[in-house]
């Protein structure tokens, strides 16, 4: 059953068009059709499993900017360490379609495959660029709607410090991770990413994700 806390929500599933109704919290799923005041059909990961694709598959119908801050914080930090991404930035993808998104442009650039960290202006959100791909996506919480970088910076971001340490443990949970403590707040390894999520009085205060 719906764990009742964050909702359902109705998402498209990209490769076919169906539509699905997934708890963002609890990851429970009914299909179009199905009376969702019964148990659910199927967890969402392992139904989407089975055709081999990933949570990244489902499209909100609504906006997800539309949703109550706490709740698109939570998904955001489930998006990001479950599936290496923030918005359309991803650990493990190509350097160059990270620097298309946040710079630097232009013929002063340094070469794609080149160690580097961008974007080239200061901020909290920070991507560590190695052999052509991105190794690392840390987050500096601010402390309010994340400032989104370069030509990202028309969006609203995540409010991540609305999270509490046991929503951290929470989203953890959700996506499989392993988890362990560290001097700072909480390390994870989720088999396809690890990282560390540091807590400043059981607040999230920075996060790192990087490949496993």
């Amino acid at each position: 059953m719906e764990c009742e806390r964050l909702g359902v929500t109705e998402f498209r599933v990209v490769p076919n068009g169906d539509r699905v109704w997934v708890c963002q919290e609890c990851d429970a799923m009914w299909r179009e059709g199905d009376d969702r005041r019964a148990p659910c059909f199927a967890d969402v990961l392992r139904y989407l499993a089975e055709f081999g694709l990933t949570a990244a598959a489902l499209d909100p119908v609504r906006s997800a900017t539309g949703a109550p801050p706490y709740q698109r914080a939570w998904r955001a930090l489930r998006d990001l360490v479950g599936e290496g991404r923030l918005s359309v930035l991803r650990v493990g993808g190509y350097a160059g379609e990270a620097r298309d998104a946040v710079g630097p442009w232009g013929p002063d650039a340094p070469p794609l495959n080149a160690a580097q960290e961008i974007p080239a202006d200061p901020g909290p959100v920070r991507l560590r660029l190695s052999g052509g791909v991105v190794v690392e996506l840390a987050v500096e919480v601010p402390g309010g709607p994340l400032p989104m970088p370069g030509a990202l910076d028309h969006e609203s971001g995540p409010d991540f410090a609305l999270l509490s340490r046991a929503d951290v443990e929470s989203v953890l949970r959700r996506v499989r991770a392993r988890t362990w403590e560290t001097p700072d707040g909480l390390g994870f390894d989720t088999g396809r990413f690890h990282g560390e999520v540091v807590l400043t009085t059981d607040r999230p205060s920075a996060l790192r994700v990087r490949p496993a």
